[in-house]
């Protein structure tokens, strides 16, 4: 008796011990495993495709302002001169011994002081130019001209119809061979009575190659289809204008005829 008892006892104790040994195993495998909290130091948060362009882009540096150079303002333009061609009086006993000249090829025939003799005409597309000069030596004895006028002279059979106002004459020698002589700047001052001529204007402008202020003044002529430009002032450059040679350019003035 005493050995079933003990018997059943014992198997008693091995079944309660297997149940708890069962219950601690499925308690370990059903709870969930331990992990350690991660730092973001060794996990960094994802980075997104613009930031990716932003840091493999390299760093720009802004490009610098143009600056724009002033702009140089030109001189002003030179001041017209009185044109004394009123004078009857001193006129006659000033060129009473001046030489005569006169070309029916161009059309044109005019008095000259004997101090200028020379006369040289060259011939430049549909212009022809007429200088009246003396020959000088420098200083330095190197041979030099110096003028006493310039003519230029074209013929255009629509000239008569556009001198009416100074916009037209502006614009017609804009478009002429005699605007190739002019670099500067071109003014047209006031018209002229001349009663030889149908229309005649006063012209300031300032030639290309020499200096600005040096301008040339000249008196534009026409007669039909002629077009005569007498260049006159101190075409010496480099020289002090004289009284005296303008006094004189506005005889010759008077003495410039068209031939029929």
């Amino acid at each position: 008796m005493r050995n079933r008892v003990f018997i059943f006892l014992s198997l008693l104790i091995m079944l309660t011990t297997a149940c708890r040994t069962t219950e601690t195993s499925s308690s370990r495998s059903d709870a969930p495993p331990t992990q350690t909290p991660l730092s973001q130091e060794a996990y960094p948060p994802p980075v997104l495709p613009e930031q990716q362009l932003a840091q493999a882009a390299p760093p720009t540096t802004p490009l610098p302002t143009p600056t724009i150079p002033p702009t140089e303002t030109p001189p002003p333009m030179a001041t017209p001169r009185p044109l004394l061609l009123d004078l009857p009086q001193t006129f006659n006993s000033a060129t009473q011994e001046w030489l005569s000249y006169e070309n029916r090829e161009l059309g044109i025939r005019f008095q000259y002081p004997p101090d200028y003799p020379e006369i040289r005409i060259q011939t430049q597309k549909d212009e022809v130019l007429l200088d009246i000069f003396r020959k000088q030596q420098r200083p330095d004895g190197v041979p030099s001209e110096e003028y006493f006028v310039s003519l230029s002279l074209i013929r255009d059979k629509h000239v008569s119809q556009h001198m009416e106002t100074p916009q037209a004459v502006f614009d017609w020698l804009q478009s002429s061979s005699f605007s190739e002589h002019v670099g500067g700047r071109m003014r047209v001052v006031k018209p002229l009575k001349f009663k030889q001529w149908d229309y005649a204007w006063y012209l300031l402008w300032e030639p290309l190659w020499f200096d600005w202020n040096q301008p040339v003044h000249t008196v534009m002529l026409v007669k039909g289809h002629l077009v005569v430009l007498v260049s006159i002032g101190d075409l010496t450059y480099g020289n002090v204008a004289s009284d005296e040679l303008w006094q004189q350019q506005m005889y010759f003035l008077q003495t410039v005829e068209p031939l029929q």
